[in-house]
């Protein structure tokens, strides 16, 4: 039986995700929430270095390669959906009578890429690009720009004329004026980029809780302030994918920007994060909700060369904060584990179930983290010595953290590409690389099981 026709005070659950926060620029938002009872965890690890399944994990409690919202070879960025079961969170939690908000920043985190379960969604629509040309006129111009190994715009206003196209080269044109004219009046109206959505969604959370909506609630927050673009008309995006493949380093000036700016941002949404906590104080929600503020992945600023997330798996993108404010006295163990945050699910239902006396649950003694390859779809002109640098990006490697150690694990050539002490005493050895080896091939045959099981469990219920 529910909480709700049972008659039982349950415990409300309120997720907040603070996007793309790195766990060493995360101090600020750790100093304030120690001041309100939240425990702070370190060795916490995301599951996959960007959004989509990053989140997913979080509400199956799955690895990416289990529950398949994760990029491939062919499926890219915006066509990686979630294919939701009866295992994801927003939809057990509402079986057992909780009402259910997504409010979202971020437009990956919505129903239309699998996060459903929700009885309101909130997903503002932010960027200020008003689009002139149609998917298909964007294809067209993607291919042309290929055919003609156009690099530059000149060239690719020219490769256009040659092809009897005139007009998408004019449309083209406009959409390039209205798309700089869109930027500008976002940023003198909406202060975008340094605001992306954040006080929308805090007003949102004020006026449904105003409705006095039925309790238990389940509430999952996604902030995107930290997200690039860092200022107008910055060029993050574009130096991201120069760097996936060439050899090359970001001016020393823009990096002192960027990371600047990630540092104000980060300061920023502490404060905003301690907003949304007033708001639950103010309507008597604080002390009786389980609230857990993490982040999805980090952000690389210049370290190893590179710029952005997604791809790889370094320490910058994979460490990121988890603080967690119970509803009721749980005691702390010695950390002797990592943290992976596919373990939040269970965390979240054992409070629920009131069956949670200690923090043991988050704890495992190997974690994993995972790429299936490049997660956005590159339509530049390619050399040959670039193709051949993002084809040995297209790999499938898992990161596994064991023992003070961290291995790179190659999946296709099943190897270790690396296995590094990334804490202090810690040593590599035969015996712990064998170890780590057996620990990656149980985890991804057991995925390979999960996966089936899903996909069963879904076409049963499609039956």
């Amino acid at each position: 039986m529910d909480p709700v026709s049972a008659g039982v005070d349950a415990t409300n659950v309120v997720v907040i995700v603070v996007d793309c926060l790195r766990s060493d620029y995360a101090e600020p938002l750790k100093a304030e929430l120690a001041k309100l009872g939240f425990t702070a965890y370190s060795r916490v690890v995301a599951p996959a270095p960007w959004t989509v399944p990053s989140h997913a994990s979080m509400l199956t409690g799955l690895y990416p390669t289990a529950h398949g919202a994760h990029e491939t070879r062919s499926r890219k960025s915006l066509d990686v959906r979630l294919q939701p079961g009866p295992d994801l969170l927003s939809l057990e939690l509402r079986e057992r009578g909780y009402t259910t908000w997504l409010l979202s920043a971020n437009s990956f985190l919505q129903p239309k890429f699998g996060f459903v379960g929700f009885d309101h969604a909130y997903v503002p629509r932010l960027n200020p690009h008003v689009r002139i040309l149609s998917p298909g006129e964007l294809r067209e111009i993607v291919e042309i720009r290929r055919d003609h190994g156009a690099r530059s715009r000149l060239q690719l206003a020219k490769a256009l004329l040659a092809e009897g196209r005139p007009g998408l080269l004019i449309k083209a044109l406009v959409n390039r004026v209205v798309k700089n004219a869109c930027l500008y009046l976002a940023a003198v109206t909406r202060h975008w980029p340094r605001s992306k959505g954040a006080v929308l969604l805090i007003k949102e959370l004020d006026r449904l809780l105003r409705r006095r909506p039925r309790e238990p609630l389940f509430i999952l927050m996604n902030f995107m302030e930290l997200h690039e673009p860092y200022f107008l008309r910055d060029p993050f995006i574009r130096v991201q994918k120069v760097l996936w493949r060439r050899d090359a380093r970001p001016h020393p000036a823009l990096l002192r920007e960027w990371r600047e700016r990630y540092r104000e941002r980060a300061e920023y949404l502490a404060a905003k994060v301690l907003e949304v906590l007033g708001i639950l104080k103010r309507w008597e929600l604080l002390n009786r909700s389980l609230v857990i503020v993490t982040s999805d992945h980090g952000q690389l600023l210049g370290e190893h060369g590179k710029v952005g997330h997604g791809v790889f798996l370094y320490e910058e993108l994979l460490r990121v904060p988890l603080l967690i404010k119970y509803p009721y006295p749980v005691e702390r163990i010695d950390e002797k584990g990592y943290v992976s945050l596919t373990k939040l699910k269970r965390v979240i239902l054992d409070v629920v179930d009131n069956k949670l006396s200690e923090d043991a649950p988050l704890y495992d003694e190997v974690v994993f983290a995972e790429t299936h390859g490049i997660h956005a779809r590159i339509t530049d002109v390619l050399s040959e010595e670039e193709r051949r640098k993002l084809e040995e990006l297209e790999r499938h490697r898992v990161a596994i953290y064991y023992a003070g150690l961290k291995g790179i694990f190659n999946v296709v050539e099943q190897k270790f590409e690396e296995v590094v002490p990334h804490e202090r005493g810690a040593y590599v050895s035969d015996d712990a690389i064998s170890h780590m080896r057996r620990e990656v091939r149980r985890f991804l045959a057991e995925a390979a099981r999960v996966r089936v099981r899903r996909a069963l469990k879904r076409a049963k219920l499609r039956a």
